[in-house]
């Protein structure tokens, strides 16, 4: 953790590395070096670790690259977390950041969208949190613990109408002896595809031709929301649909 060297003017650098912090100091001999750094060990050691300097946003850039990135909704987390860091909660010392602080947060971003955002907001900010506390042992305690979250938004129970599908499908200049080849176009058999198959977005995205049987009329999906996987029965208009991509390129759908 810490490291001496004797510079060219003839004093003596010491360097402690710290978790992700690095402090160093010059002495005029070695032994003042060594004690220092001795000091600063120790200094760590009694604190127990909890001597995190940086910003609420430097653990969340953290929580992004060694947490986020490893899953599957990494790129929604990664958007969320660049848009919490143009608060100013968010540039001030992590260590600083108390529970009123984050409860005022909560309210103002309920004054500009649903609750039921703003509580899977707090789900991403209590992870990075937990971790800052359980494995990285920048604070001793999460500050998020016994906040009360915003209702959930009741589930949506409409329909979509044929009279609006319909203007969709004019919208998006869709017809069902063509080609998908603009933008609109793909959109609109995508959008078509998932009423058919009642598939969830990221299922859509992902879907592979070795995935899909035509002769079974059914595609596979390897892994859906609940991690389990599943067959999905493919009607002929959805089998249609998939015939119209350029080239057979199933990706056109993404």
């Amino acid at each position: 953790m810490a490291s001496i060297r004797k510079l060219k003017s003839g004093k003596w650098q010491a360097q402690v590395a710290i978790k992700n912090q690095r402090k160093s100091k010059t002495f005029h001999s070695k032994l003042e070096a060594k004690n220092w750094a001795n000091e600063m060990e120790l200094e760590f050691q009694a604190s127990d670790g909890y001597n995190f300097d940086g910003t609420f946003a430097d653990l969340l850039d953290e929580y992004c690259q060694k947490v986020s990135s490893k899953k599957d909704g990494y790129r929604w987390e990664y958007i969320r977390i660049q848009a919490f860091k143009r608060h100013d909660l968010f540039s001030r010392k992590l260590k600083d950041v108390k529970t009123p602080d984050l409860a005022q947060w909560r309210d103002d971003r309920l004054k500009e969208v649903a609750g039921s955002t703003v509580a899977r907001e707090m789900q991403i900010l209590s992870h990075a949190l937990k971790n800052a506390t359980d494995e990285w042992h920048y604070i001793k305690s999460n500050p998020m613990v016994g906040m009360r979250r915003p209702k959930e938004s009741p589930p949506r129970d409409r329909r979509i109408t044929e009279e609006e599908i319909k203007r969709i499908i004019y919208i998006g200049e869709y017809e069902t002896d063509i080609q998908l080849t603009t933008i609109s176009q793909k959109v609109c058999g995508a959008f078509l595809f998932a009423i058919e198959t009642a598939m969830r977005a990221g299922e859509i995205i992902n879907l592979k031709w070795e995935y899909v049987n035509f002769d079974a009329k059914t595609a596979y999906l390897p892994k859906t929301k609940n991690g389990r996987p599943r067959e999905v029965p493919l009607s002929t208009k959805a089998i249609s649909i998939l015939k119209q991509l350029p080239d057979n390129a199933i990706s056109a759908l993404r």
